[in-house]
């Protein structure tokens, strides 16, 4: 279990942490989104509150039906990562798309990637057993993100 200051400088709100099988995907994610840092310097993400975030986690996990177990942070970007856990991964993963968005809502304007409210986002989901079964990340920046899950019907974007 990982608690408090983690890899890479970020804070974590939880003293709860998922199991280290969460450590690679969440490396490579806070990889990306650091070496990015230094492209675009002149554009700005909105980068609401953590407040903010953590109200819209909460009234996800009331609608969705998951519990939050960590919610981390990239200072410098002000990026937020949540894990959290499902009792249905294939609930879950059926509702992801509407919960990265009520998470990390786009506004139009500009280019796509630079309609979302925050530079980086991660969101990772694990079983009741604590067996990561499905994130979805992204580092706009850099304009990439990805998806990762356990099994072919767990992903919650199509995939080539």
């Amino acid at each position: 279990m990982q608690t408090g200051p983690t890899a890479n400088g970020s804070q974590s709100d939880e003293a709860q942490g998922p199991s280290a099988s969460w450590d690679r995907l969440i490396q490579h994610w806070k990889q990306e989104l650091l070496a990015a840092s230094d492209q675009d310097r002149n554009v700005k993400f909105p980068t609401p509150s953590r407040d903010t975030f953590r109200k819209r986690l909460d009234a996800a996990a009331a609608a969705y039906g998951f519990r939050v177990l960590r919610v981390d942070w990239v200072p410098a970007q002000g990026s937020p990562l949540a894990i959290v856990e499902a009792s249905s991964p294939s609930r879950f993963s059926d509702n992801t798309a509407a919960i990265a968005d009520a998470l990390d809502p786009t506004k139009p304007g500009g280019q796509d990637w630079q309609g979302w409210d925050y530079e980086g986002f991660f969101l990772g989901a694990q079983d009741e057993s604590g067996d990561p079964f499905l994130a979805v990340y992204n580092f706009q920046r850099d304009h990439g993100g990805g998806q990762w899950a356990r099994s072919e019907g767990l992903y919650p974007y199509g995939h080539g």
